[in-house]
């Protein structure tokens, strides 16, 4: 499928009770969009706030992208990722198929595990020597 970002988004609200937030899924935060195939086309928007305390593999906005899947123009700011798996855990995407293509794309925030060993990163967790990964990481963004 074919998907695009209308406008900003807030997504504070996936923060728990104690952060502000409505303690979503749980306490868990937003649950990553699992297994993305097509388009997803941010249109210059950005994802603010958005926050996962996970204790599964695979965590960021998309869980895993697929080689058909294709992620452009899309901010993630203040993203707080954390998970208490060893592997496949970023702010943008835990993982990615080696087909998998990100364009002008970036984020900010943090991505931490509990745990030592396995594939954490700050973007995305891994690179194949087919990925084409390509961001413009926006200077007024930076301190």
């Amino acid at each position: 499928g074919k998907y695009v970002l209308g406008s900003d988004i807030d997504a504070g609200a996936t923060r728990t009770s104690a952060n502000g937030g409505s303690n979503w899924n749980s306490g868990a935060g937003f649950s990553p969009i699992s297994s993305f195939t097509g388009l997803f086309d941010g249109f210059g928007h950005t994802i603010s706030n958005l926050y996962q305390d996970l204790s599964s593999n695979y965590g960021g906005l998309f869980a895993y992208a697929n080689s058909s899947a294709e992620i452009r123009n899309v901010g993630l700011l203040n993203v707080n990722v954390t998970v208490t798996s060893i592997d496949q855990n970023g702010s943008l995407a835990g993982g990615l198929s080696q087909n998998a293509e990100i364009y002008n794309s970036f984020a900010t925030g943090n991505v931490s595990t509990s745990l030592r060993g396995g594939s954490t990163g700050g973007f995305q967790r891994n690179f194949f020597p087919s990925l084409r990964l390509e961001a413009d990481y926006r200077k007024d963004l930076w301190p």
